[in-house]
């Protein structure tokens, strides 16, 4: 199923019946647009009108409460007292953005009067709505700007983005195998506070259940799946992933890479990113020609091998590197 953002658009009971069902009819409008521009990305469900703070917290609570919303999209398009949004933005528990717009992309001067300028108070609805947001220290995005331009629906997009990443990471779940190496910190991580600040489910599973599992794929099975892998890869050729593949036969024969980094063309050469032991930081060495790099790592690891065991190989990308 798609998922959705809401659309809860503000304004307040005391503007009467014709001022509201023009809010309503405005706000279908930009719901309409708003959906054929995310097409295929998200879709926006315009909510009632908050006209009370028993609509707001109906509104909110909806949104909290509905697993295919990831986000709400806030307007004023009249005044919208503040205090009455409190209860309602309480409640909510998905990222918020205000969108700072307009019904009207240019201002009538011919025509313009008491009534559109009534009707019209975003200028107005939305600072005010604002500031509660700020006084709240609720954390949220801001567009400003006419819903209709490029540059406001492009920003509405990367909110939608974000809003889908958060809703995914709140739904994740982590399985960790082993430990961590004896007297290495920094990939000791706090499985409690990963779950209280980004909602992944991070639990410890022991080696002989994935042992279990592993045994019940075979070999063709692994292959096919690796194929698939590798059909649907693209690598980038300005960026190169250099691996040093090394043979081991303690428990049956079987390669394994044993160092990685990352080649990148430079001025009057190339640099290659590594890292080698979790101890020491990510280091950068330039080097004249690729062959050079390949040398460099030839050289570093010929003396990972012995009795039965294959010299360790390079491979560039997904292409074996043949060395002299």
């Amino acid at each position: 199923m798609m998922e959705k953002l809401y659309f809860v658009v503000g304004s307040q009971d005391l503007y009467g019946d014709e001022c509201l069902k023009q809010v309503a009819a405005d706000s279908k409008e930009m719901a309409e647009f708003l959906n054929e521009k995310l097409k295929g990305i998200a879709e926006v469900e315009l909510l009632p009108t908050v006209e009370t703070s028993e609509l707001c917290i109906s509104n909110l609570r909806k949104a909290s409460n509905d697993d295919d919303c990831v986000g709400v999209i806030t307007w004023m398009h009249t005044f919208s007292p503040a205090k009455m949004w409190i209860k309602g933005l309480q409640e909510l528990r998905k990222p918020l953005l205000h969108l700072h717009t307009q019904a009207n992309e240019k201002l009538p001067y011919d025509s313009i009067d008491m009534d559109f300028m009534n009707l019209n108070q975003s200028a107005h609805g939305d600072r005010e709505y604002g500031f509660i947001l700020a006084r709240m220290g609720i954390v949220h995005e801001v567009v400003a700007g006419y819903y209709k331009h490029n540059r406001v629906i492009a920003h509405i997009k990367r909110f939608m983005e974000v809003a889908k990443a958060i809703d995914f990471s709140r739904h994740l779940k982590v399985a960790s195998f082993g430990n961590n190496m004896r007297e290495v910190a920094v990939t000791d991580g706090d499985r409690v506070e990963s779950q209280i600040k980004y909602g992944w489910e991070c639990n410890y599973y022991a080696l002989g259940d994935l042992i279990e599992i592993i045994k019940g794929v075979s070999e063709d099975e692994t292959d096919k799946k690796m194929e698939e892998y590798f059909a649907n890869f693209k690598f980038n050729e300005n960026a190169r992933m250099l691996s040093v593949i090394v043979h081991d036969n303690l428990d049956g024969n079987t390669l394994f890479v044993g160092h990685v980094g990352v080649l990148v063309p430079a001025k009057d050469g190339y640099l290659f990113v590594e890292k080698l032991t979790f101890e020491e930081p990510y280091q950068a060495i330039k080097f004249a020609t690729k062959e050079d790099v390949y040398k460099y790592l030839e050289t570093k690891y010929q003396d990972y091998t012995g009795e039965g065991l294959a010299k360790p190989f390079i491979m560039d990308n997904e292409k074996w590197v043949e060395t002299k």
